[in-house]
C-alpha cells in the first residue's frame, strides 16, 4: 500500500489519483477482498463518484465492492449490468421475511419467536432489519416485546429516525415530511392541497430520491406512502413541533379526499385527528355505498369507530347502523337504532329536518318490515295498504329497491305469487340503477326462491347459476350476499339429490357468512348443512349443525331459524323412531307460524305446511297410512291454493308412499302421476326418497300406466338407482342425455381450465382455495370419465359444454 500512503499524506489527495494508487496496490495481492461503502448517498462531491466509477471499472477478479446508500450511485453503470458484475439489491430484497425474522431471533437472540409474533413484527417494521433490531433494542430488562406498541415513537426508534435521517434534511423537507404525514397514502396533488404549494412533485421526487422511507404505490406510481415507523415518527413530531397546525392539515387534506369521491380515506382521516363530527357526516354518505355493496360487517365496524354520542343524535347513522345490524342477524340491536331513529326525527325542531322528516320515517318502515322477515319471517303487512312507494324519494333508488323487496315479501306470504315475481324483477332493475349488488344479489335470490317454489327448479336452478357466474366475473364470490345466493343453490342442489355438491356449496357458504359475521343466514346454512349431512348418513354431525342453529337462534333472537331447525329436528328424531320428540318439535314450529294476512281460512303460512309435511310423514313413520293421508289433504288443499308447487308435490308424493303402504297400487299410481304432470322436469328427485319405502316398484308402473310421463320417470329411476334409496349417494348419472349435470363451480373451473390455467390461478380467480378446486376437479374428471385435465377440456368440447 505504498503507493496509497504518499497520496494519503498530500494535504488534498485528487480522488481519481487516490483511486488509481488503490487500483495498483490490489493488483498486488490475489487475496479476496470485499470493499463497504455505506451511507453512499451522503457523497455530494462529482469526484469522488468519479473515482470510485473508476475504481469499479478497473478493479480486479479478488475484489468485491458493495456500496450501502438510499439512492442509485450517479455512475453509468450499464457496462457493470451487461457484463453480469452488477448486482442491484432494492428494498424488497432487504426485507426480511416471517421465517428468516424467527430465524434471526433463534440464532442471534436464542429466542424462540411465534409465527404469530414474527407476522406482527414484520408487519409493523415491514421486514426492515433496523427497525427489528430497534425493536429488540425496546425490551430493556424485560426481556420481551409488545409487538403491537412498536411504532417509531419507540424510544430507540425514534432517536435513530431523528439522528440519522430526519435532522439531516433541510428545513423544507423537513416541513414537507411532517405535513404530509397525516395521511395514509399521498399523491402529488393531495401535497399541493395539504401544503399550500404547486411544486409538491419536485420534493416527493428529492423525498424518493433520497429514499426517505417512501414506497411507490399502484401500477402507475403516483401515489406514495411513508413507511409504517418512519410515518408514526414524523405524526409524534408534527404533534410536538406544530400542533396548531395539525387541524388545518386534516382539513385541506379532506376537503381534497372529498372532492376526489375519497370519502372512506377522507373519513379515517377525521377520525385519526379527531374531528369525529366531520367523520359522521362523512360516513352517512359512502357508509350507504358500504351497503348497498352488501359489506354489513365494514359497515357496523365504521360506525363503531363514531362517538355514541354523535350516533344517538344522527337518525341517519342509526337507520345506516339498522341496515347493517339487522343483515349481521342482530335484529335486537337493529330494533333499538331504529327506535333511536324514529325518536329523534319526531322530536326534530330543524325546518330541514321536518321536510325530510317523511322520506326517513318511510325508510324506516322499510327497515322495520326486513327486519320483520329477517327475524320472524313476518314482513309488516301494512306497508302496501298506506302505498309506501309514494313516500319514498323517488331519486333514492337504494330504499326504493328495498321497499320493492318487502313488496314482494308481502305478496308471498299473502300467496299472491306472481305479483312477488313482479317486485322482485323491479327490484333488479333497481339495482343496476343504482349499482348495488346487494339488491342485485335480493332480487335474484328472492325470485329463485319463488321459482322453486311454484315448482320450476330447473328454471331456478339456471336462474342461480347464471347469476353465480356474473358473481365470479365481478369478483362478487366473496361476499355475504353472494353467500345467500350459495345456500339457496345449494337448496336446490339437495332437491336433485346432489347432496355432495350440495356440502361444497355450504362449505364455501358458510366460511364467508363467518367471516363476514353474516349470523343471522348462518344458522339457515347450518341447517341446510345438517340436511344434506342426514341424506348421506352422516345423522351425528346433523344434530350438531342443528344444535348450533338453536344456539345461534337463541342468541340472536331469531325466530325464523328456530322453526326451520325444529322442522329438520323433527324430521331426524322420527326417522330415528323417537315420535313423541318429533311430535313436539312439529307443534313449536307451527305455533311460530302465521297465516300469514290471507283472506282465505284454508290457506296456511309456509311454515305451517312444511310442519303439515312433517306431520304427515310422521304418520307414515309410525305406519299411520289412513291417518297420513287425511292430514295431507289439508295441506295439499293450502298448497294448491297458494300456488306453493313445491308443496303440492310433496303432499302427493307422500300420499303415494301412504297408498304403497295401504297396499293400494292403483292409487299410488295415480298420485305419482299427478306428481309427475305438475312437475316441470325431473329435477325433485329428493320429494321420492322416503325411509323403507321402495318407490321404484310404482314408479315402473307409473311410465307404464302413462306413457307422456315415461321418459321422464325413467330418468328419475335411473337417479334413484344411482344415488340410492337413502342417500347413500354414488356419483351422479346424467339426468337429461348424455351432457352430464354439472355444478355451477364446475363448469367455471372448466372453462378456466380450459384456458390453461392452472389450480392456484383458479382459486384466485373464483376467490376459493387451492383444496377446493382440487376437489372439484375430482367430481369433475369423475362425472367426465376424464382422467386428466387435458382429457376433461376434449371431452367438454365433445359435449358441447365448452
Amino acid at each position: 500500500m505504498r503507493q496509497l500512503e504518499l497520496q494519503l499524506s498530500s494535504e488534498l489527495p485528487n480522488p481519481e489519483q487516490l483511486a488509481s494508487a488503490l487500483i495498483n496496490d490490489l493488483l498486488e495481492d490475489s487475496t479476496p477482498i470485499t470493499i463497504f461503502l455505506d451511507d453512499f448517498h451522503l457523497i455530494t462531491d462529482d469526484k469522488t463518484s468519479a473515482a470510485l466509477a473508476l475504481l469499479i471499472e478497473y478493479m480486479p477478479a479478488n475484489v468485491s465492492i458493495v456500496i450501502g446508500s438510499r439512492d442509485v450511485p450517479n455512475m453509468h453503470m450499464d457496462k457493470l449490468r451487461a457484463r453480469g458484475t452488477l448486482r442491484l439489491v432494492s428494498w424488497n430484497d432487504l426485507q426480511f421475511t416471517v421465517g428468516e425474522v424467527r430465524e434471526y431471533f433463534l440464532e442471534c437472540l436464542d429466542i424462540a419467536l411465534s409465527d404469530d409474533a414474527a407476522r406482527k413484527l414484520v408487519s409493523a417494521t415491514e421486514g426492515w432489519i433496523t427497525g427489528i433490531q430497534l425493536a429488540v433494542a425496546t425490551m430493556g430488562n424485560q426481556g420481551k416485546i409488545d409487538f403491537d406498541e412498536i411504532t417509531g415513537t419507540r424510544i430507540e426508534i425514534g432517536k435513530y429516525l431523528f439522528s440519522e435521517v430526519f435532522s439531516k434534511q433541510s428545513e423544507d423537507v423537513r416541513h414537507f415530511l411532517l405535513q404530509t404525514s397525516l395521511v395514509e397514502q399521498f399523491s402529488s396533488p393531495l401535497c399541493n392541497a395539504i401544503t399550500g404549494r404547486q411544486d409538491s412533485h419536485l420534493l416527493i421526487e428529492k423525498v424518493d430520491r433520497l429514499n426517505l422511507f417512501i414506497v411507490r404505490l399502484g401500477p402507475d406510481g403516483s401515489w406514495f406512502r411513508y413507511h409504517h415507523l418512519f410515518n408514526s415518527f414524523l405524526r409524534e413530531r408534527l404533534q410536538t413541533e406544530r400542533p396548531n397546525e395539525i387541524e388545518e392539515i386534516a382539513l385541506r387534506a379532506i376537503k381534497f379526499l372529498e372532492d376526489q369521491k375519497m370519502l372512506e380515506e377522507a373519513f379515517h382521516l377525521a377520525i385519526r385527528v379527531k374531528l369525529y363530527g366531520k367523520a359522521a357526516d362523512l360516513l352517512v354518505h359512502f357508509g350507504r355505498s358500504l351497503f348497498a355493496d352488501g359489506a354489513f360487517r365494514e359497515v357496523d365496524r365504521h360506525i363503531a369507530m363514531v362517538p355514541e354520542s354523535l350516533i344517538s343524535t344522527d337518525a341517519r347513522l342509526c337507520i345506516l347502523h339498522a341496515w347493517a345490524l339487522c343483515y349481521l342477524g342482530n335484529t335486537d340491536s337493529s330494533l333499538a337504532r331504529i327506535s333511536q331513529a324514529r325518536t329523534i326525527v319526531k322530536h326534530s325542531e330543524s325546518v330541514a329536518a321536518k321536510e325530510e322528516m317523511t322520506t326517513l320515517l318511510a325508510e324506516i318502515s322499510v327497515l322495520s318490515s326486513i327486519v320483520g322477515v329477517v327475524q320472524r319471517d313476518e314482513p309488516d303487512l301494512g306497508l302496501e295498504r298506506r302505498g309506501i312507494l309514494s313516500e319514498i324519494d323517488a331519486s333514492d333508488l337504494l330504499v326504493q329497491g328495498f321497499a320493492n323487496v318487502a313488496l314482494g315479501r308481502i305478496a308471498r306470504v299473502q300467496s299472491k305469487l306472481d305479483d312477488s315475481v313482479g317486485y322482485y324483477r323491479h327490484v333488479g332493475t333497481l339495482a343496476q340503477l343504482a349499482r348495488s349488488p346487494l339488491l342485485a344479489h335480493l332480487s335474484v335470490l328472492n325470485r329463485s326462491v319463488l321459482l322453486r317454489l311454484q315448482g320450476r327448479l330447473a328454471e331456478s336452478e339456471a336462474h342461480l347459476r347464471s347469476h353465480l357466474a356474473l358473481s365470479a366475473e365481478r369478483r362478487w364470490l366473496r361476499s355475504a350476499p353472494a353467500a345467500f345466493i350459495r345456500v339457496q343453490h345449494a337448496i336446490n342442489l339437495f332437491d336433485m339429490h346432489l347432496c355432495a355438491e350440495g356440502l361444497a356449496e355450504l362449505a364455501d357458504a358458510l366460511n364467508i357468512l363467518e367471516a363476514n359475521r353474516t349470523y343471522g343466514f348462518y344458522g339457515l346454512a347450518l341447517i341446510e348443512r345438517a340436511r344434506n349431512l342426514d341424506a348421506l348418513r352422516r345423522t351425528n354431525d346433523a344434530w350438531k349443525d342443528i344444535r348450533s342453529s338453536w344456539a345461534m337462534a337463541v342468541d340472536q333472537n331469531a325466530p325464523r331459524v328456530h322453526a326451520q331447525a325444529d322442522l329438520l329436528a323433527a324430521r331426524l328424531a322420527a326417522n330415528a323412531g323417537d315420535y313423541e320428540t318429533a311430535s313436539e318439535y312439529i307443534a313449536r314450529a307451527d305455533r311460530s307460524g302465521s297465516a300469514g294476512g290471507n283472506d282465505v281460512p284454508a290457506l296456511r303460512s309456509e311454515i305451517q305446511e312444511l310442519a303439515m309435511i312433517e306431520s304427515v310423514r310422521l304418520l307414515l313413520l309410525r305406519d299411520e297410512p289412513v291417518a297420513a293421508f287425511r292430514h295431507s289433504r289439508t295441506g295439499l288443499v293450502s298448497a294448491n291454493s297458494a300456488g306453493r308447487i313445491r308443496y303440492v308435490l310433496e303432499f302427493l308424493a307422500l300420499q303415494a308412499v301412504a297408498f304403497t303402504r295401504m297396499r293400494r297400487p292403483e292409487q299410488a299410481i295415480r298420485k305419482l302421476i299427478g306428481v309427475f304432470d305438475l312437475m316441470r322436469d325431473e329435477s325433485f328427485v329428493s320429494l321420492l326418497i322416503f325411509p323403507d319405502v321402495d318407490m321404484r316398484g310404482p314408479l315402473t308402473q307409473a311410465a307404464v300406466s302413462c306413457p307422456r310421463n315415461a321418459a321422464r320417470i325413467r330418468r328419475i329411476l335411473e337417479s334413484l338407482d344411482s344415488y340410492g334409496q337413502n342417500g347413500g349417494a354414488k356419483s351422479p348419472v346424467p339426468m337429461t342425455g348424455d351432457v352430464p349435470r354439472l355444478h355451477v363451480r364446475e363448469e367455471q373451473i372448466l372453462r378456466l381450465l380450459a384456458t390453461g390455467m392452472r389450480n392456484n390461478a383458479i382459486a384466485v380467480r373464483l376467490g376459493i382455495s387451492d383444496e377446493t378446486v382440487k376437489w372439484y376437479l375430482k367430481s369433475l374428471f369423475a362425472k367426465l370419465e376424464a382422467s386428466n385435465r387435458t382429457e376433461a377440456v376434449s371431452l367438454a368440447r365433445r359435449l358441447r359444454i365448452l
